[in-house]
């Protein structure tokens, strides 16, 4: 029997939009204008790459995206209070183009980045959305100088779990994902008394125990707006702990739902942790792919490829898992004959080199 490769299509990267709204009076010229932003985990963090102030910025918006998702926070419309924050801007000269000037301010922050690592660290609290970010930004001046006096960051809700508006969660989502991260918590407590190596073990038999892998969300273009097309929770681990058999999911819900159970597991040794990464996996034109790495006891790292440890994929059972080879962070690592991991440029800023280097066999 042929064994399959899951990859493309895997990946929600999601369309990161501006928004212009009024701004609000702080005793000089204000304003807010569209700004232009392209489209785009553990105790251990993707914010190696990231600026101070993109790292205040993402500190900011995880805490406040775990409101969110925990239902004590309703509104998915974040204004950035901190003065802190607005202040590290910094300024620029006034000239006679307000919206050139509040460009220049703006494109000092990677908000691209921010959410990219916002995504990677948080592999259950975005589960209530697929439809892309928007930016609202405001300036004043002095006549000399423009300053930021404003922030916003509106995320839209998946149609799904949207209330009464395109910015607001309704309770029964929040009460079905709470139901289902329940679930994935059982299990935690479930095997929280093995070794390390057999509760990771376990945490990868549980989640191929429990989806399939969605062929029909991983036919559709990688640039695909999944939103108009209903699939959205197929990137998401709650349709692995739902209980729904038609509910699967595509590579980025296997790897968020591993690194869930990971992050929120004690382990013996302080050194195990798990990240999200995504990248390619090619020849084959195989596309897009999302897994983990794991860090073990002995210091060394290996990649987790749950996805293609499920059932008539090229790992199964547990080839994938904890796999090492010889190979580079630039070159990528081969798996046989026919499969290379490669990262992407995402990876590769928000992690620290050492995090990304494969053992040489595996554990």
């Amino acid at each position: 029997m042929k064994k399959l490769v899951r990859s493309a299509g895997g990946l929600l990267a999601g369309l990161l939009l501006a928004l212009s709204a009024p701004g609000t009076d702080t005793g000089g010229t204000n304003l807010s204008h569209p700004v232009s932003a392209e489209a785009a985990e553990t105790t251990v963090t993707s914010t190696y790459g990231l600026t101070p102030q993109e790292k205040r910025i993402y500190r900011y918006l995880k805490e406040e995206l775990q409101k969110i998702a925990d239902g004590s926070r309703s509104s998915t419309r974040i204004e950035i209070k901190s003065q802190k924050i607005l202040d590290g801007f910094g300024t620029t000269k006034t000239t006679k183009d307000v919206y050139a000037d509040l460009q220049i301010l703006a494109d000092r922050v990677d908000t691209r980045a921010i959410m990219v690592a916002l995504k990677a660290d948080l592999p259950y609290d975005l589960y209530w959305t697929s439809s892309g970010v928007q930016y609202e930004y405001g300036t004043s001046s002095n006549g000399k100088k423009t300053w930021m006096s404003s922030m916003s960051v509106v995320y839209g809700v998946t149609s799904q779990m949207q209330g009464k508006t395109e910015t607001t969660l309704k309770k029964s989502a929040v009460k079905h994902a709470k139901k289902c991260k329940k679930k994935a918590d059982a299990i935690i407590k479930k095997y929280a008394k093995k070794s390390d190596l057999a509760k990771l073990t376990a945490y990868m038999k549980e989640i191929c125990k429990r989806t399939r892998y969605d062929e029909v969300a991983a036919a559709y273009p990688a640039d695909v707006n999944v939103e108009s097309y209903g699939i959205g929770q197929s990137f998401q681990m709650l349709s692995i702990f739902d209980g729904d058999p038609d509910t699967n999911v595509v590579c980025e819900g296997y790897a968020k739902a591993f690194k869930y159970l990971c992050d929120n597991s004690s382990f013996e040794s302080s050194k195990v942790a798990c990240i999200f990464v995504t990248g390619t996996m090619y020849p084959g034109g195989y596309g897009g792919h999302g897994w983990n790495i794991v860090k073990m006891p002995d210091g060394k790292r290996y990649i987790v490829d749950v996805t293609n440890c499920d059932e008539d994929t090229v790992g199964a059972p547990d080839q994938l898992f904890l796999f090492g080879n010889k190979g580079s962070v630039a070159s990528g690592y081969k798996f046989g004959n026919s499969l290379h991991y490669q990262y992407d440029a995402d990876t590769l800023l928000l992690f620290k080199p050492g995090w990304l280097k494969i053992a040489a066999s595996p554990y």
